[in-house]
């Protein structure tokens, strides 16, 4: 007689139901930018999304802004990642893992959650199915230029600028959801942010640096992400 492992069982379980479970992608897989810093075990891991766009542009300064501040960055690449429909369920499995890991490695004890446009629009979302252990070592959500809208999916027509405002999934309303944690919105001021110009939030600050949707006033967005942590 065959015993198979309990792992196996599951398993087959699953195919006799026609119901393959999610296999959780490794970080080689998810082809990450890491970027180390100096030892400090106070200062926060980086979990950073990019834009639609790529690891272009902003994604690397920024990430060597925050190591000079010995805060060591992961970087995930939006438009590799979610060129595929991704539910955000789905990201926070993939996701969850490498933050372990590299909390463990870099000897970090928290983490900011970082998001550049498309990569702001569904941090909120994946925020939620992160595991309550990593949630509560999260300090920080920061969303850089968050559009009103997502489907969790990379799209041309809105690396054009020209998408729609009116995808399926909420971005402000998955904000609101965020409670635990502080979240701070930033946008260059030659953009139109998404909130009204008197928008009062409990937990939700909105703060503006020079210049467009391209960030380039480096110093000035780590300098409210440092302001937002205190």
């Amino acid at each position: 007689m065959l015993i198979l492992p309990y792992k196996w069982v599951h398993f087959l379980c699953f195919l006799w139901l026609g119901i393959i479970p999610p296999s959780v992608l490794t970080a080689q897989e998810l082809q990450l930018h890491f970027t180390p810093a100096s030892e400090n075990h106070d200062a926060p891991l980086v979990f950073f999304l990019s834009g639609d766009g790529g690891w272009v542009h902003f994604c690397q300064p920024f990430s060597d802004k925050m190591a000079e501040l010995k805060m060591p960055v992961i970087g995930l690449d939006s438009r590799k990642y979610f060129w595929n429909h991704v539910q955000p369920e789905k990201a926070a499995q993939d996701l969850a893992p490498v933050m372990r890991e590299y909390l463990q490695k870099w000897n970090r004890k928290s983490i900011l959650f970082v998001g550049f446009s498309f990569g702001a629009d569904v941090v909120p979302f994946i925020y939620s199915y992160l595991p309550t252990d990593l949630r509560e070592k999260i300090k920080l959500v920061v969303l850089m230029s968050p559009a009103k809208t997502t489907d969790f999916q990379v799209h041309y027509i809105d690396m054009m600028g020209m998408g729609p405002d009116n995808y399926a999934n909420d971005v402000v309303k998955a904000m609101d959801a965020i409670r635990k944690v502080p979240v701070l919105c930033i946008y260059g001021d030659e953009e139109k942010p998404i909130f009204p110009p008197d928008f009062i939030h409990p937990n939700i600050k909105v703060e503006t640096v020079n210049g467009s949707h391209h960030y380039k006033d480096g110093d000035g967005v780590s300098q409210l992400i440092i302001d937002a942590m205190r």
